[in-house]
């Protein structure tokens, strides 16, 4: 699993939150595992809240049949602040390795980390593994795009982005690479709150994601599709 930002997470717990409130179908203040369970099954795109949702009541009920609402809120709240607790690096990420194992102790923090990236921020959307490059540009922000067709024309900044991608040792091989026709996109990706670059060639038919931040390879192009390595 790839990296997920404090601000997605919080994000998401917002979500969540919302999610708990719309379970009480009474509005009596009290919920039980069962309407959680029945309100994720409505939807398949709630079915992903609906297991971090038992997570949480799971932890705020105790063995209990029921709890209320706002100890559920309270639990998710408390999930946030441990989680935060866990970006020892304090770079507003929690990172595969000593950071996320230590947050996957727990399974209720382990539930609203990986909730985080399917959440979407905005709505109830999913984060496909294999999904299109259309669905992924879908969920970018702030998006450049630039094509290239000389290697005079690529920045020093986008060189190393490149040759990766291509398996080049130089731009002029990798425009060979790419039959004379680079496309460089930057963007976030409001899901994970990742910078990252996109380099394809072949009408998008090929190409790499790049995670900016960590100057690592997450994903190869396949056919428009985002294959995730």
């Amino acid at each position: 699993m790839g990296t997920v930002s404090l601000k997605t997470i919080k994000a998401t717990a917002t979500q969540l939150k919302s999610f708990v409130d719309e379970a009480d179908k009474n509005k009596d203040g009290v919920i039980s595992a069962k309407e959680l369970k029945n309100a994720g099954a409505s939807s398949g795109a709630r079915f992903p809240f609906s297991r971090s949702s038992l997570s949480m009541f799971a932890a705020a009920a105790k063995g209990a049949p029921m709890t209320n609402v706002a100890e559920v809120k309270k639990t998710i709240d408390a999930t946030v602040k441990e989680l935060g607790a866990k970006d020892k690096d304090k770079d507003g990420f929690l990172e595969p390795g000593a950071e996320l194992t230590a947050a996957k102790r727990s399974k209720r923090l382990a539930a609203l980390y990986e909730l985080a990236p399917k959440s979407a921020v905005e709505g109830y959307g999913g984060y496909g593994r294999s999904e299109s490059l259309a669905t992924l540009m879908g969920h970018v922000t702030r998006k450049s795009e630039t094509t290239y067709t000389t290697a005079s024309q690529v920045p020093a900044s986008v060189k190393p982005f490149v040759l990766e991608a291509t398996g080049a040792a130089t731009v002029a091989d990798a425009l060979r690479v790419a039959r004379g026709n680079l496309t460089v996109r930057r963007f976030t990706d409001r899901r994970t709150d990742e910078a990252q670059v996109l380099v394809t060639w072949a009408g998008d038919g090929e190409g790499s994601l790049f995670a900016t931040r960590r100057k690592e390879r997450t994903a190869k192009v396949l056919g428009s599709t985002i294959v995730p390595l």
